[in-house]
């Protein structure tokens, strides 16, 4: 393996502006001045919206900022060929994008996505590297190693990207949330890969996150917000100054609520007073009050599923009306399954999920009106601006044009973005775009609302406000179930179930 180490970073005056579909141009960094030395590990911290990605993108020659200068040890990026830039990033600089799928193609297996991201290199440090199988190993995908990406869970694509960047043992490792969809656990172990990187090879490591718990590995931290770099933490220098193996501590587990089980299509609910308000209590929306009638359950009765692998197995479970239900479980354990059986995605290879009586499989994957998902891929037209996206949920039922803007007008602002409206959803952050996607399932009004990984790419103000919003839908009287990984989720739910390979805990 070649002793690559690390490369240093300076920008001065960095100005990146961005043209909106309307034509107006958008601030996105101003004035940054930073340095950071060969060998560094750094952590940027900062709200959705903030710059982070923005800035990012520009050290890795993805974007070329608008004004100022960007300089990778004596290389002037900002200035350089096309060519030249290319040669860079397949060779010295990795960018691991935020979004998994942005980073792999699709297509092929993990193993071929190793040998794709190791193109560039020449053969002599390719057969020096360690293999993909090794690669995989590191990140928990051994096993994983010739199935197509399109069948991994979230976290697992994760895993997988960070494993493609890091395949070339390149100088500068910039990674964007490379932690925000994995269990505590799978965290761990990629904070632990990005700190080994720079140990053993002096590589320079600078993330991208939300999470504290993972900023508080990194020697340095760097906050940013409204597109300028803000405080810093602890400066304790690179690998030369630090040479500890580094490593996330995972938060206090869950507690142990305990998960309506149902065994069986003729057992009754519980009590009558499972229908009163949550413990938490929320303002209700402006115009929106307590569902009436009957509230029923979502239920699903010795549901498997087996597309091929068998991904559930022999599933009973009540969702309740009026309770939030948190469906914890590591990557890849089949929470996103559970939510697309349940919401009739997918349909059951055996068993029933059923809501108020009915079937929610219609027969062609397009869920029931009353099932509204916050999709774990987001699920947004790109082409169309923020007020759009929300807008087409409701121009779908059948609501007037005129009525679904001002309805999506309130539901960006319920998610403190409705100054974000007109901008297209492609030009967002990834908590922006998130929050979008919050908006336009609860702006519906569905009776059911079936959310995935809905809070992992924002920070601690908006997973609160993310939260709140699911909880007033429960005290409307939805059935509300969150796929999560973080135990503050769990924490907050009213119940929660544990799934892993397919089956409860």
């Amino acid at each position: 393996m070649r002793d690559a180490g690390g490369i240093g970073v300076r920008c001065s005056g960095v100005v990146h502006l961005y043209r909106t579909f309307e034509g107006h141009d958008v601030v996105a960094l101003q004035g940054v001045d930073l340095e950071i030395q060969a060998g560094e590990r750094v952590a940027f911290l900062g709200p959705s919206g903030s710059g982070k990605s923005t800035l990012l993108a520009l050290l890795g020659g993805i974007q070329r900022p608008s004004a100022g200068r960007i300089l990778l040890g004596e290389d002037d990026i900002s200035r350089m060929s096309e060519r030249h830039l290319a040669r860079l990033r397949a060779r010295r600089v990795a960018t691991m994008l935020q979004g998994a799928t942005r980073n792999l193609l699709p297509y092929t297996t993990a193993r071929r996505n190793i040998a794709f991201a190791r193109v560039g290199m020449p053969a002599d440090e390719v057969a020096d590297a360690p293999t993909a199988i090794e690669l995989l190993d590191r990140v928990g995908l051994a096993d994983q190693a010739d199935q197509v990406v399109t069948t991994l869970s979230g976290g697992q694509r994760q895993r997988l990207a960070l494993a493609c960047a890091v395949a070339t043992q390149p100088q500068l490792l910039l990674a964007d949330e490379p932690t925000s969809q994995l269990s505590h656990a799978d965290r761990d172990a990629v904070v632990a890969l990005l700190h080994e990187l720079n140990r053993d090879f002096g590589t320079t490591v600078v993330v991208v996150t939300h999470q504290p718990e993972v900023a508080a590995t990194f020697p340095r931290t760097v906050t940013m917000k409204g597109g300028r770099v803000g405080s810093e933490g602890p400066r304790r220098g690179g690998v030369r100054r630090d040479r500890r193996r580094g490593g996330a501590s995972p938060p206090d587990a869950p507690g142990a609520a305990v998960a309506t089980r149902h065994p069986g299509p003729d057992r009754r609910r519980g009590p009558p007073d499972r229908r009163q308000p949550s413990r938490r209590r929320g303002r209700h929306p402006p115009g929106r009050g307590p569902m009436t009638g009957p509230l029923p359950d979502l239920v699903l009765d010795r549901v498997c599923y087996r597309p091929g692998p068998l991904l559930l197995d022999d599933v009973s479970l009540t969702f309740p009306a009026g309770r939030v239900t948190a469906v914890a479980g590591p990557s890849g354990s089949g929470k996103t399954t559970l939510l697309s059986v349940a919401g009739g995605l997918v349909p059951p290879t055996t068993g029933t999920a059923t809501y108020a009586g009915a079937a929610t499989w219609q027969g062609n994957g397009d869920p029931r009106p009353e099932i509204a998902f916050v999709l774990q891929v987001y699920g947004l037209v790109p082409i169309l601006s923020a007020r759009e996206n929300v807008a087409i949920a409701l121009r779908a039922r059948g609501t007037a044009w005129s009525e679904a803007n001002d309805r999506a007008e309130s539901a960006l602002a319920r998610f403190d973005i409705a100054d974000l409206g007109d901008r297209q959803v492609e030009e967002l952050s990834g908590g922006q775009m998130q929050r979008v996607a919050c908006a336009r399932a609860l702006v519906v009004d569905a009776p059911v609302v079936l959310a995935d990984e809905p809070t992992s790419e924002l920070d601690q103000v908006n997973v609160q406000v993310v939260l709140d919003a699911l909880r007033q839908e429960a005290e409307r009287g939805a059935v509300v179930v969150i796929a999560t990984h973080d135990a503050a989720i769990v924490d907050a739910a009213d119940h929660h179930v544990v799934i892993d390979e397919g089956r409860l805990g």
